[in-house]
């Protein structure tokens, strides 16, 4: 198999969700309907969700490097690379080579 090992899940992690409109909505009508503490739930949702969405965009490199590792398009020590450049830029001094 080549590139999808996980249903291209790189490029798929880079689409802004139709939840994340339809979740606005469902706040805002919520608040409309005076369910404002089932609001407030949901926009504890919506916050968890858009901070898993930038994580997984920073991830990007290192995520595209483990699919095509997966898919045997790239080695091993290449997503290690990728990963090693991620750590490097989010400023940890952690050695990636777990094994």
């Amino acid at each position: 198999m080549s590139g999808g090992s996980y249903n291209y899940l790189y490029y798929n992690l880079q689409d802004e969700s139709q939840a994340e409109s339809d979740l606005e909505r469902m706040i805002h009508a919520a608040h409309e309907l005076g369910k404002n503490k089932f609001a407030v739930e949901l926009r504890e949702i919506q916050t968890k969700m858009r901070e898993a969405r930038q994580k997984a965009r920073d991830m990007l490199e290192p995520i595209r490097a483990f699919e095509w590792w997966q898919s045997n398009d790239y080695s091993m020590e290449q997503f290690d690379e990728a990963f090693q450049e991620y750590m490097d830029a989010k400023g940890s001094d952690d050695e990636v080579l777990d094994g």
